[in-house]
């Protein structure tokens, strides 16, 4: 698996999930940016970017089995700051859940939510359908979404920065922010800007982060 590791070894590490479809590559501006106050490293997920192909896409469990492996191979130690866009917020909640001791923040980017497929008939039916149609259950569950009769149970007791774009209509937001009510401490940034936009803006998220 790729993966790229920048800044000051010594310093808090600060781990990059891009979102589905992405390589690295996405993050190279907000790498540029962080690198001067922290580690930070940006990897490809196995069938993306530089990293080797796959016939079989992995399911989330294994993303993020294959993330874990991949910092103990590379001596990355922990702890990490965990920046998750869109299904990479889904990936690095797992990797929180799973390995609790290794994470000492996490900041969510238009995240994904676990149960947004089966909230989105709230909003629109006719769009639900055309989700049932074209992702079958079996497949939204294996890439970490869950059905409509099971819900989130998900804690996390450190830092948590949660960016969003204001213009979603306000169920999906409610949505999103079930998730992270039982959080110790939590920081909603709205902007009207775009998704590549908001991510430029890490130099701003992080420093939020080290205050605290």
């Amino acid at each position: 698996m790729f993966l790229n590791c920048t800044g000051n070894a010594s310093d808090p590490t600060v781990i990059l999930e891009a979102g589905t479809g992405d390589s690295s590559e996405v993050w190279s501006s907000v790498q540029k940016q962080v690198e001067q106050f922290a580690h930070v490293c940006g990897y490809d997920r196995l069938g993306l970017g530089k990293s080797d192909k796959l016939a079989v896409a992995h399911t989330a469990d294994e993303i993020v089995a294959d993330l874990h492996q991949l910092l103990q191979a590379a001596r990355v130690a922990p702890p990490y700051v965990m920046v998750g866009h869109s299904i990479g917020g889904i990936y690095v909640r797992k990797y929180a859940a799973l390995y609790p001791t290794e994470v000492a923040g996490l900041v969510l980017l238009d995240s994904a939510h676990e149960e947004q497929f089966g909230r989105v008939s709230q909003i629109s039916p006719e769009w639900a359908q055309r989700i049932r149609d074209r992702f079958p259950a079996d497949e939204r569950r294996v890439q970490g979404f869950l059905p409509g009769n099971e819900q989130l149970a998900w804690h996390f007791d450190g830092p948590l920065i949660v960016i969003e774009h204001h213009r979603l209509p306000i169920q999906w937001r409610n949505s999103r922010k079930s998730c992270f009510m039982f959080c110790k401490k939590t920081w909603l940034a709205v902007r009207n800007t775009g998704s590549f936009a908001r991510r430029k803006r890490a130099a701003t998220i992080f420093s939020a982060m080290n205050r605290n």
